[in-house]
């Protein structure tokens, strides 16, 4: 897939959640979870340049701004250095960042940072060979407890729980 193409694709997944926003919808998890799912392959398939654009979210972050947001937040495991430097990538203070990706995106930059965690960690649980400490260190959390009960608070359900039903 070209860059052009790519770069198309997550506008067009962007415009989408900001649209959701401007509509005054407030997105289900499910919704935000795949939308940021589908932002994430979009940005993993190609290595698009970034792009000047307005934000058509009174309040929200440009498109390149989400851009940049969305590499800081998937790359940086700790969340608060993740939201630092995302807001520094988009040239925002910490807090005016926060308020403008809520705005575009529906969740706060920490529960965006969270969702991801929790999703690299259940494509982790589906390969069954890797030990749930392990597993919750590569995650970026202090340690197995901690994890488990993060995990079951977002999920409804333990993580071996979770592991045993994707098995299945």
């Amino acid at each position: 897939m070209s860059s052009m193409l790519m770069s198309s694709v997550e506008d067009a997944l962007i415009l989408l959640l900001q649209r959701a926003r401007v509509d005054r919808v407030q997105p289900s998890d499910a919704f935000v979870e795949h939308l940021s799912n589908a932002l994430l392959a979009a940005r993993d398939a190609a290595d698009a340049p970034l792009e000047a654009g307005a934000s058509s979210v009174r309040g929200g972050l440009a498109t390149w701004q989400l851009r940049l947001a969305f590499e800081h937040l998937t790359r940086e495991l700790d969340a608060s250095r993740a939201v630092q430097g995302a807001a520094q990538a988009c040239r925002t203070s910490r807090g005016h960042f926060s308020r403008a990706f809520k705005a575009s995106t529906g969740v706060s930059p920490s529960r965006w940072h969270m969702e991801r965690r929790i999703r690299e960690a259940e494509r982790l649980l589906a390969q069954r060979d890797i030990p749930l400490v392990e597993i919750a260190a590569r995650c970026g959390f202090s340690d197995q407890s901690h994890f488990t009960n993060v995990f079951s608070r977002h999920r409804h359900v333990s993580p071996g729980a979770w592991r045993r039903r994707a098995a299945a």
